[in-house]
């Protein structure tokens, strides 16, 4: 798989682990005992925050990405360094806030995962809420992974790109959209007749004072 295919798969997985995560435990904390859910307001929060936070970068690029493809349909297909030039007037999408974005998220689900799983293991005192809670800690893994995944592959393309063709020091690399050197020329199929053209001669009468010396 390319990258940008890889890649949307692994922010539809983000997505998906988010909405999920996020449904569970709103709805665990609403049916939790008060005595319960107190002790967790902070990390509930912060849970919110993060998640609120993560989906709202997310529909931002995808909302950047679309904008990018159709910008690409205007020019034919024609990527690379020439596209750089288009990408003004992005943020989310560029390469550099994508990397630090990730960078920050991944620290951010990071450190909040060594405290809040531990917390949230107090929900299962409530016996009505076992089923739910263990999705409580398979989405929170899939987030982490899922962020994870996409720092590592940006990373690594970023890496390989700086190897082979070296040049990632400048300002153009780092405001292009994510993943432009892995893009190349799209080429349009056209259908030839298979007719063989003709040429049909065509014959000028010349007056004779004209062609007379």
């Amino acid at each position: 798989m390319s990258f940008h295919p890889l890649r949307q798969t692994l922010r539809a997985t983000l997505i998906a682990g988010l909405l999920v995560f996020g449904h569970v435990l709103l709805g665990s904390a609403a049916s939790a005992p008060r005595n319960i859910v107190l002790p967790l307001a902070s990390n509930l929060r912060t849970t919110s925050a993060l998640i609120f936070l993560t989906l709202l970068w997310q529909s931002f690029t995808l909302l950047e990405l679309v904008d990018a493809r159709h910008t690409a349909d205007r020019f034919n297909g024609e990527f690379g360094m020439n596209h750089i030039g288009r990408d003004e007037g992005r943020v989310f999408g560029t390469t550099a806030v994508e990397f630090i974005h990730n960078s920050v998220l991944l620290g951010a689900w990071a450190a909040w995962s060594t405290t809040a799983l531990d917390s949230f293991s107090a929900l299962s005192m409530a016996s009505s809420l076992n089923l739910e809670l263990v999705f409580l800690p398979a989405t929170a893994t899939i987030i982490l992974i899922s962020v994870l995944l996409l720092q590592t592959q940006l990373v690594l393309s970023i890496a390989r790109h700086a190897y082979t063709h070296g040049g990632i020091f400048t300002s153009d690399f780092w405001r292009g959209r994510t993943g432009w050197w892995t893009e190349r020329v799209r080429l349009d199929v056209e259908n030839i007749p298979s007719e063989t053209p003709t040429l049909s001669v065509v014959q000028v009468e010349v007056p004779e004072k004209l062609i007379s010396p």
